[in-house]
């Protein structure tokens, strides 16, 4: 686990971080605590009823992602304005209801968004995290967890990012870690290209950051190990999380 570094100008923590192990991922699902499972029972029954279908389950990588935003803004208080970029089944929704955030936004593309947990606590809208149309500098907080790969150009979203941020304002991504190798070139995942980062799009991640109006840390060339811990589209594949700040 990468250390933190801090931008002078904020007290958001900046850093890099990996979960490309099975002990990655369950060592952040022990820092949450139990797993809120009646609470889960209700809004799977409250989706269910509305679709037809039971919620997606709240997976170990998710529940990471999860750790890593109730580690970021914890000592933050509630009165933050927060947007949650691909909310549909995010871990966002769980750690702004852990925090009681009570300024919270969520959006997607996936129509059941307004079923989603916490519906009337957070203001769910259908949108293109790309182009949304939020105000500028309209939020403290932007997360988005394992969504960027999903069809996202990720100049245009980190520019619009920093357009509807405030200056000093948090931005937490993560994403879908894979082998150098790995094609996927023809792989698609919920009707939309899937592509992960791979160890050297991770090193170039900091400039990228930076061209966009963001302080980042340096970001080290990860040394992925054989096993890496879920299996998705037929490739092992780890995660990385970014915490970096609007400048």
């Amino acid at each position: 686990m990468a250390l933190p570094t801090y931008d002078q100008r904020t007290t958001w923590p900046i850093w890099t971080r990996f979960a490309l192990t099975q002990g990655d991922l369950n060592a952040a699902a022990a820092s949450l605590g139990a797993e809120r499972r009646f609470e889960r029972w209700k809004s799977s029954l409250r989706h269910r009823l509305l679709t037809g279908t039971a919620f997606p389950p709240l997976d170990l990588p998710k529940r990471w992602d999860e750790a890593n935003v109730v580690e970021l803004l914890t000592a933050a208080g509630q009165d933050l304005a927060l947007l949650d970029a691909g909310a549909y089944n995010s871990p966002a929704s769980w750690a702004a209801s852990r925090l009681n955030l009570t300024s919270v936004d969520g959006i997607d593309l996936n129509p059941r968004l307004t079923m989603s947990p916490r519906a009337n606590h957070i203001r769910y809208s259908c949108q293109n995290m790309m182009a949304t149309a939020f105000s500028d500098e309209a939020f403290d907080v932007v997360v988005s967890g394992s969504t960027v790969e999903h069809g996202v150009d990720w100049d245009q979203w980190l520019a619009e990012c920093r357009r509807i941020l405030k200056p000093g304002g948090l931005l937490y991504v993560s994403t879908d870690v894979v082998a150098e190798s790995t094609n996927t070139s023809d792989l698609t995942a919920f009707g939309l290209p899937w592509t992960p980062l791979r160890p050297s799009d991770i090193e170039a991640m900091p400039a990228r950051f930076e061209r966009a109006g963001f302080v980042a840390s340096a970001a080290r060339r990860p040394e992925l190990p054989d096993n890496l811990p879920v299996q998705f589209l037929g490739h092992r594949i780890g995660f990385v999380g970014f915490a970096v700040v609007a400048g």
